[in-house]
């Protein structure tokens, strides 16, 4: 099974992105877990699951280092949310 994003904004933030996915049995129990897009469903046996998919934003410091230099090279300010992402 696949799980597969689509970008459509083809910016550098989509490489601080991972995601993982896992399944759990009706219990809650992990029965499958993948930092891939790829999910091997021919090892689960019938019955339901749950499918979680985690993303994680992780913006490197050198990133955080280069826009506040910006920021003063233009004497701009970012906004709130861009902030926040940082």
């Amino acid at each position: 099974m696949y799980a597969r994003d689509l970008n459509q904004s083809y910016n550098k933030i989509g490489t601080f992105v991972s995601k993982q996915i896992t399944i759990l049995d009706r219990s809650g129990l992990i029965v499958q877990h993948s930092p891939t897009n790829i999910i091997d469903g021919s090892a689960l046996e019938t019955g339901q699951y749950q499918l979680q998919i985690n993303y994680d934003l992780n913006v490197p410091q050198y990133y955080i280092r280069t826009i506040r230099d910006l920021e003063r090279q233009y004497d701009i300010n970012l906004t709130e949310r861009e902030n926040h992402i940082l």
